[in-house]
């Protein structure tokens, strides 16, 4: 029998043993062109994924029904609807460090509970409502010195997207150009191990040169990064 600080794990294991995933429509199925407006948090509510709750950082669903009301064209009523088929989740992949985003039906199907469970560690507790925005996988970084190459007064930006607690890339400008790291972001495309080790011992962090974009408000990068790190 398990101890008071153990649940039951899912069918799938650990990738889908954690409290919380992100969540979002498909780019199908989504309202605006951009899916990653409409992410929010999937949080599990009881001791398997029977039953849960989906946060944004403006309010709360309690069904996916309703949650994709609100985000997804998604006019599919009938006994074949299941509204999974219309979400994808960010789950832990065989990669040790990293994500990708799954179909929910694979989510579903990999979160039922076993029918010879296995036990993990209680997860932590479930994040605060203030913190879901935190959270997300997705933000709009902005350098707080570089500007855009043809608009001289408008600050370079990029869409930083994590893949994990604490691993991201990054994509820059039309070409969606790809970084995996933000040093590399930071000084430009043609930038050497070398340049960004230099540039790091003279002048620290290249979180301390960018601001993140959380629920509206421009966040210093330091601090975006110690508040997700210990959301509230």
């Amino acid at each position: 029998m398990a101890s008071p600080s153990q649940t039951l794990a899912p069918n799938g294991g650990l990738p889908y043993a954690k409290t919380f995933y992100v969540i979002r429509p498909t780019k199908e199925v989504c309202k605006t062109d951009k899916p990653s407006d409409a992410e929010a948090l999937l949080v599990r509510t009881g001791t398997n994924w029977k039953s849960f709750e989906i946060r944004t950082p403006t309010k709360d669903y309690d069904t996916l029904e309703t949650y994709l009301d609100d985000h997804a064209n998604s006019p599919f009523k009938g006994k074949w609807w299941d509204p999974w088929m219309f979400v994808e989740v960010l789950v832990k992949t065989l990669d040790l460090y990293n994500s990708n985003w799954i179909s929910g039906m694979a989510f579903k199907d990999g979160t039922t509970p076993s029918d010879t469970p296995t036990y993990i560690p209680t997860p932590p507790p479930v994040p605060s409502y203030a913190s879901v925005g935190l959270l997300l996988a997705t933000f709009t970084v902005r350098h707080t010195t570089r500007k855009v190459p043809a608009q001289p007064s408008t600050p370079l930006t990029a869409e930083l997207t994590f893949s994990g607690p604490t691993d991201y890339y990054i994509k820059d400008g039309p070409a969606k150009l790809h970084y995996d790291s933000l040093g590399k972001w930071h000084l430009g495309s043609f930038a050497t191990e070398e340049d960004i080790a230099n540039d790091l011992e003279k002048n620290g962090s290249p979180w301390a040169h960018v601001h993140v974009l959380v629920n509206g408000e421009w966040i210093p990068g330091a601090d975006f990064l110690t508040m997700r790190d210990t959301p509230p």
